[in-house]
C-alpha cells in the first residue's frame, strides 16, 4: 500500500487499505536521478516522529545506489522493517539520505536534490522532506 506516492503524500481515505497501528511494516523508498549520477553508497535514515512525548524512533539502511529503483526488487530500493511497536498513531515520517564518503560530501546538491517526496524542496542541508502517516 502507498503512503506517499508521484511527489506526495497519499491521504488515509485515499490508500488501498488503511495502516494498522502496532502491526509489523516495511517502509519502501524508491529514488530518481539525473544523468550524471555517480554510483556511490549512500546512507538513508528513515525517522519517526510521534506526537507527545514519545522519543523519535530513528532506522539506517547504507546501500550503493549504481542504477533505477524498480518496485520488482527490494535489492533495487532503500527498504526498513518497522517493528510493530513503532507503528503508532498520529507518526510522521522523514527520509534524509546522506553521503557515505568524504569524497562526495562538497559535491552540489544538482538541479534537484533528493528529497522524500520526490520534489518537494528540501527543510535543511540534510536534504529532508515530512509528510504525515495517519492512523489506522
Amino acid at each position: 500500500m502507498s503512503i506517499g506516492l508521484d511527489g506526495g503524500a497519499v491521504p488515509s481515505g485515499a490508500r488501498e487499505a488503511p495502516l494498522i497501528q502496532r502491526r509489523r511494516a516495511l517502509v519502501r523508498a524508491y529514488w530518481e536521478f539525473s544523468d550524471d549520477w555517480m554510483q556511490r553508497m549512500i546512507e538513508a535514515r528513515l525517522t519517526l516522529s510521534y506526537p507527545g512525548d514519545t522519543p523519535d524512533f530513528v532506522m539506517s539502511e547504507t546501500m550503493m545506489i549504481d542504477g533505477p529503483a524498480s518496485e520488482y526488487s527490494l535489492g533495487k530500493t532503500i527498504n526498513w522493517g518497522v517493528p510493530a511497536e513503532n507503528m503508532l498513531p498520529g507518526a510522521e515520517y522523514r527520509i534524509e539520505l546522506f553521503e557515505t564518503s568524504a569524497e562526495y560530501e562538497d559535491s552540489p546538491a544538482g538541479d534537484a536534490p533528493p528529497a522524500a517526496p520526490m520534489g518537494a524542496p528540501p527543510r535543511s542541508e540534510s536534504r529532508t522532506a515530512t509528510w504525515s502517516c495517519a492512523s489506522s
